[in-house]
């Protein structure tokens, strides 16, 4: 994971050392599993609206509460793993919550920013990503328009513009989930873009735009399934079935133990002629 973090607070003042320090610990913890903030002071996940509240310039330390929780997560069963043995303790859901619980949870925190710090975009860019998992469009659309307005930066910009085209996608309005994709492209193309573009290309059954974007895709990762499958669809759709074959085949060539993979497995028919 790479971190970048701005010398300059919202009012224009120079963190100091141990301010830049704090936060660094604070989003290594963020890379580490945690998925949300504390309301107690004295752990470093607190959460708050700016630096002086959290951090008074003295050095932290993760507290009792911060290590425990660590530990905890470091202990439930994990979805993808490369180790060989699994050893656990606990299943995601005893301590986590089913995935409506995890998103109640997400929701009541993102509200709670949002009363600590009503004029930053983040806490309003999390709530409407919330209202985008249970389907409700037109808030998530609407939490990201009120973002918009508040953005500071590019970098914040670029994902309320990114997610404001997934909303829309979603909700069914095509043109103007292209034109988020291209207010997005203007600060910077990246990936996950493209595959979105792909995909809206796809929905308009305009193959040809799509077909483009997910070779595109490939070439850059050929081992990505994610861009595979969709330009396998892309190439059966169009009744283009030597293309769909030679893409699997080509797939399978360079990673043999994919073959049981389910979702290759049910294009055994194509596969096999």
């Amino acid at each position: 994971m790479v971190m970048n973090f701005s010398i300059l607070n919202l009012d224009g003042k120079q963190f100091t050392p141990n301010q830049i320090y704090n936060t660094a610990l604070h989003e290594i913890l963020h890379a580490l599993g945690f998925m949300g903030h504390s309301f107690d002071k004295n752990n470093v996940m607190y959460i708050t609206k700016d630096s002086e509240e959290l951090f008074d310039d003295v050095r932290k330390k993760p507290s009792d509460a911060d290590k425990s929780t660590l530990e905890l997560f470091y202990k439930i069963k994990p979805d993808i793993t490369n180790a060989k043995e699994l050893k656990y303790d606990y299943i995601p859901y005893l301590i986590l919550g089913d995935e409506k619980e995890i998103n109640e949870n997400k929701i009541y925190e993102a509200k709670n920013y949002i009363r600590k710090a009503p004029t930053i975009a983040s806490g309003y860019i999390d709530l409407a990503q919330s209202f985008l998992n249970q389907q409700k469009y037109t808030a998530s659309i609407a939490y990201l328009e009120k973002a918009l307005r508040l953005a500071g930066n590019d970098n914040e910009r670029h994902m309320i513009y990114f997610n404001l085209a997934v909303a829309n996608y979603y909700d069914g309005n095509y043109e103007l989930a292209h034109f988020y994709i291209q207010k997005a492209e203007y600060i910077k193309t990246d990936n996950d873009l493209l595959l979105l573009k792909a995909e809206i290309f796809s929905k308009e059954d305009k193959l040809n735009d799509s077909i483009k974007i997910y070779k595109l895709l490939l070439n850059q990762n050929p081992n990505n399934i994610d861009y595979v499958i969709p330009l396998t669809n892309a190439y059966i759709k169009e009744k283009k079935f030597f293309q769909a074959r030679k893409t699997l085949k080509t797939y399978l060539k360079n990673n043999p133990k994919e073959k049981n993979n389910k979702k290759i497995k049910s294009y055994g028919i194509l596969l096999r002629f």
